[in-house]
């Protein structure tokens, strides 16, 4: 129900409506099992609304957003939400991203989802998300918590647009105003799998189910998969296109940098495999 919702946000985000209906407003969900005792095998939910303008927190959309995830609370998410929840309550950016995140009970007390190692991935769309990828990763997600006790899931998602974000952009001297990759996003998803000791394998193939979800439903339009920087998993070789084509919009954004990183590094001495290299540029 709660990603029906979801799907809902982002085909507003896809058409721009995003900026006139839902300016200032901000949703993210997080999917994780009880990090108190995993061998409940109950996951929790986590719907957070955000309004920084202060202007339509009783607006339609908010107020439906609260009332689909107040239903079939199980007695452990009620707990939660009476400990945590306050749908009125105004507090800083900064308060709130670091109190969703880093404080107990929601997280272990050295701020951790769970102790043990993980695969991650975060991917995003530039698109709304088609059916077909909603339904499969329902699926997927439901698979994991009723059938894999030794695998730890937090899956967690978020909206982009707006019209702040679309600025960047924008070309000024026929460049664009950031380099920053990435900003036309309209949903990103992470699933993370934190696996207890010798079960590392099947925290693999469950990552890779996911990978040929997402390559199978086109999660993307031009099925060209995208990541961020800051969630980087698997091949970051960036002397390959393919890998260069994940993170950056386009192949010319890329060489804007590389002419930038020739001119202060031409040797490309400071460099890993993921950086701006100037050394590949005939390969492109």
């Amino acid at each position: 129900m709660m990603m029906k919702k979801v799907q809902e946000i982002i085909m507003l985000i896809e058409k721009h409506e995003y900026d006139e209906k839902l300016d200032g407003f901000d949703l993210m969900m997080t999917v994780e099992e009880s990090w108190v005792c995993p061998e409940l095998n109950q996951p929790l939910m986590g719907v957070e609304v955000v309004d920084s303008k202060g202007a339509n927190i009783n607006n339609e959309i908010f107020k439906s957003i609260v009332t689909d995830s107040q239903k079939n609370l199980s007695f452990l998410d009620n707990l939660i939400s009476w400990f945590k929840g306050d749908f009125n309550k105004k507090n800083t950016l900064s308060y709130l991203s670091h109190s969703f995140v880093r404080y107990w009970p929601f997280v272990t007390l050295d701020g951790r989802e769970f102790k043990y190692p993980y695969h991650k991935r975060i991917n995003l769309t530039w698109n709304a998300i088609p059916v077909q990828f909603l339904e499969a990763w329902c699926k997927k997600v439901d698979d994991v918590v009723k059938n894999q006790p030794f695998i730890h899931m937090v899956i967690q998602m978020g909206m982009g647009g707006g019209a702040v974000r679309a600025k960047g952009n924008e070309k000024v001297g026929g460049l664009t105003v950031t380099s920053i990759p990435q900003r036309k996003f309209v949903y990103n998803f992470v699933f993370d799998l934190f696996y207890e000791y010798g079960h590392e394998e099947e925290a693999k193939k469950l990552q890779e189910d996911m990978q040929k979800i997402i390559a199978d439903n086109q999660f993307n339009n031009d099925n060209q998969e995208r990541r961020f920087f800051w969630g980087t998993f698997g091949d970051t070789d960036m002397s390959k296109p393919e890998v260069i084509k994940m993170y950056y919009d386009n192949l010319e954004q890329y060489q804007q940098l590389q002419e930038l990183k020739k001119k202060v590094d031409p040797d490309d001495l400071f460099h890993t495999d993921l950086t701006v290299q100037t050394l590949i540029m005939a390969k492109l």
